[in-house]
């Protein structure tokens, strides 16, 4: 059975139908940032979304990012569903978004996201998305 992946629709598809070509639909600056947390669309659709926007943000944040983001993606990773790769370039592009949120309410959140987008200081991904998803979990 080949691997798959959630599309942005909900449905599973077989990776190999999955094409390269990044979408050229158009997201407002809400829909990009939900769409971030939800990860329902290719990293790279979303990195391009999110470039139509500029970094700076001074209003209220479009989303908050909770454990159950965190922990769909290291599901969907435990899975193989997600590379070590994507995982990273997801925690990456959450990190540091002044129009995303992290549960001000749940600190371990942000020490997930920081954990998972920083390899190279806490571990790969080998290591750490196990640690982070129990952690999550209790």
């Amino acid at each position: 059975m080949p691997r798959q992946r959630l599309s942005a629709r909900g449905c599973f598809r077989p990776i190999a139908d999955i094409g390269v070509a990044v979408s050229t639909v158009r997201m407002t600056r809400e829909e990009a940032v939900q769409s971030l947390m939800r990860f329902d669309q290719p990293i790279e659709t979303l990195r391009a979304s999110l470039r139509d926007f500029p970094f700076d943000w001074d209003d209220k944040p479009l989303g908050i990012l909770r454990r159950a983001h965190v922990v769909s993606v290291l599901r969907r990773w435990r899975l193989g569903e997600l590379s070590d790769r994507e995982v990273e370039d997801w925690a990456d592009l959450v990190e540091l978004r002044e129009d995303l949120e992290h549960d001000p309410d749940d600190e371990a959140v942000a020490t997930a996201v920081f954990v998972l987008a920083n390899p190279e200081l806490e571990g790969p991904l080998s290591e750490q998305g196990p640690i982070v998803l129990k952690s999550l979990m209790t």
